[in-house]
């Protein structure tokens, strides 16, 4: 990838699941059109590119086999889906990402976040998390265990 994802862009996405990658992101991706998908918290999911998601892949499979390890591990692989970019430039968000992310109709927001595009259902981007204890729960786990997978990388 040369260069960074950024800007934000709202779509809608059609009947089966697929969403535009704006042209401005495409022309980032280069030849690889694969994309990886996963849950992160406050309703959003976190869009890779292939060489991205190779990276994190290599992190989280390397990680010491413990408990707390082992529940981001399957947050983080159970909620992947793969994405191949189609020759109109479209990709496709799984019915139970959709509905990670609260999705009930209307715009996508797709932001671009550096290295990676970030997803969440622009009706639902100043929602707070307070009242899904669910949710909330997630987020707090989701952002301790990438400290200390920061920690761990560190050492």
């Amino acid at each position: 990838m040369n260069g960074y994802f950024t800007g934000k862009f709202e779509f809608s996405i059609d009947a089966k699941g697929r969403i535009a990658v704006p042209a401005k992101f495409r022309d980032l991706i280069g030849e690889n059109k694969c994309f990886h998908i996963i849950r992160v918290p406050k309703y959003r999911i976190k869009i890779l590119p292939e060489a991205e998601w190779e990276k994190k892949a290599h992190v989280y499979a390397n990680l010491p086999e413990t408990e707390e390890f082992d529940d981001y591990r399957r947050i983080f692989y159970y909620s992947q889906a793969d994405s191949e970019m189609d020759s109109q430039g479209r990709i496709t968000i799984s019915k139970k990402q959709l509905e990670q992310i609260k999705y009930k109709g209307g715009k996508i927001a797709l932001v671009g976040m550096g290295k990676y595009i970030e997803a969440f259902c622009v009706e639902n981007e100043d929602v707070k998390i307070t009242n899904d204890k669910e949710e909330k729960d997630f987020s707090q786990d989701y952002y301790n265990i990438e400290k200390k997978i920061r920690e761990f990388e560190e050492k």
